[in-house]
């Protein structure tokens, strides 16, 4: 690497911290660069005090938080900012060519990171090698009469399992970039993002993505991932990449965008990325999403269309309520602030107190209730007795997608008693959530407990409690009415109230 890359600033102004000692679990003591700018993700710390090198700026909210602005490249720790000048170049080249030759042709900016989808056989270990430009040769299905599509990647293709939400941000950072500097003639014909992912943590990622892009992305993001690899005898990365692209290129056709996971073959489709869980380990419909309806239904071909009902009743929300349609990204570092406690029988109340006095960063705490949103009452107090002291908030969640929180047993109205706030989103989508209100928030608990159960910043929320009059797959011309149990929709105030 050379001396003046500011990702090797970033690195060094972490590890080089006075204050800063590599934890034994890290390899060549946090060096995660080494000198030809290859990439360890095993030696990476996201708890190191790294220094950005980009702008910044405060909220004040969180007087106390230093946010990167996530239109700088300079703020990019992995991926290299001469690459993704270099992706701009190639897609204004072809949005220029598509102009003169007056074509309806669209281009897709692709971004590879690894994972399953990527994967081919070496010593008799699976491993990341595929680029993206490989993955389209592989999809074939005339894409490449439709598309003009040019590709970056991680600067070391990773297993799924080492993905942190740190890389994650830098893929922000460069999108954000690329639309801020992209020209309008670009724009015109540009249809999005599609992200190559590792499997286990793509519902995770494109969820922690989603939140940082915020309410208000201008902009498409499908990320796609596959179960098996290009070297199985059956596999479904081909048919999940031309789906993706596909799926990116009806909505542009009709002038929506969407954030979206694209799995399950032939008889999958497009999940909303808060409301995707992974089901199985095997099977090509591998993925599910017990409360949000798909975005694009595949099976039958397609003919439910788009279906895009956050954006609908959030665009309404826009016009009756004002709410603030900037694209202000919030970029998130590090891990996500809160204590995830799941008991079972046998569970102590005294370990799970003990972890929470340990944690001297997490602003909440969820607890995982038994299914009629009850937990067994010395656990419960314990929690809360240490949740108090540490000045956390506590969430509680039915084990059940969709779970009610108002069962009859005593216990459970102890649960409601006690203080404990009802959350409705799945586990991933709460983790992002407490991460992007606890940055914005700071300490004030009050405000942070709002937002996570009054706010709906990107169709996280149960879609029961604010879609009530949406019905099945169908689109309707008649705007939406219907009373919400949401009293906030889109991203809080709090958000582009920077400090002068």
């Amino acid at each position: 690497m050379e001396s003046g890359d500011t990702r090797l600033a970033t690195m060094k102004s972490g590890i080089e911290n006075a204050d800063y000692k590599p934890q034994p679990w890290l390899e060549n003591e946090g060096v995660y660069f080494d000198e030809d700018g290859n990439f360890n993700p095993n030696a990476y710390d996201p708890d190191a005090p790294y220094e950005p090198q980009g702008n910044t700026y405060k909220l004040e909210s969180n007087p106390e938080k230093i946010h990167e602005d996530p239109f700088d490249l300079d703020n990019l720790r992995f991926i290299d900012k001469i690459r993704v000048q270099n992706l701009l170049l190639k897609l204004e080249g072809h949005a220029a060519e598509i102009a003169d030759a007056g074509s309806d042709r669209q281009i897709i900016a692709m971004i590879g990171t690894g994972g399953t989808i990527a994967m081919t056989m070496i010593d008799g270990e699976l491993k990341p090698t595929l680029e993206p430009k490989a993955l389209l040769d592989y999809a074939g299905g005339n894409l490449s009469r439709k598309f003009d599509v040019s590709s970056t990647e991680y600067p070391t293709p990773i297993d799924s399992s080492e993905q942190e939400v740190d890389y994650e941000a830098d893929m922000v950072i460069a999108m954000s970039w690329i639309w801020k500097e992209m020209t309008a003639q670009c724009k015109k014909v540009f249809s999005g993002f599609a992200v190559s992912h590792g499997t286990d943590t793509l519902g995770a990622g494109a969820t922690a993505v989603t939140n940082m892009l915020g309410p208000n992305c201008p902009f498409t993001v499908g990320f796609v991932g596959a179960q098996k690899t290009t070297e199985d005898d059956f596999d479904d990365v081909g048919v999940n990449v031309k789906n993706t692209l596909e799926t990116m290129g009806k909505l542009k056709a009709k002038d929506k965008v969407s954030r979206f996971v694209y799995m399950g073959g032939t008889e999958g489709g497009a999940f909303h990325p808060a409301g995707v869980q992974k089901k199985d380990d095997r099977k090509v419909d591998a993925f599910g999403s017990p409360l949000h309806a798909k975005v694009m239904n595949a099976s039958n071909f397609a003919l439910g269309g788009i279906v895009d009902r956050f954006g609908r009743r959030y665009a309404e929300t826009l016009d009756r309520e004002g709410a603030n349609a900037d694209f202000q990204p919030i970029i998130l570092r590090g891990y996500s602030p809160i204590i995830d406690i799941t008991p079972k029988l046998g569970s102590s109340p005294a370990a799970c107190y003990e972890e929470i006095m340990r944690n001297d960063t997490a602003k909440a705490v969820l607890l995982t209730t038994f299914g009629s949103y009850t937990a067994n009452t010395k656990m419960r107090k314990a929690i809360q007795l240490a949740a108090a002291e540490k000045g956390m908030i506590v969430l509680g969640a039915n084990p059940f997608p969709g779970g009610s929180s108002d069962h009859k047993y005593g216990p459970a109205k102890a649960m409601r008693d006690s203080g404990a706030h009802p959350v409705s989103t799945l586990p991933d989508a709460t983790s992002m959530k407490v991460f992007v209100g606890g940055d914005v928030f700071g300490q004030n608990r009050e405000a942070l407990a709002r937002f996570l159960t009054e706010n709906n910043l990107i169709g996280e929320q149960n879609p029961e409690s604010w879609m009530v009059e949406a019905v099945g797959d169908q689109t309707r011309d008649k705007k939406d009415v219907s009373k919400s149990q949401m009293p906030r929709f889109g991203a809080p105030d709090a958000m582009f109230k920077k400090v002068a």
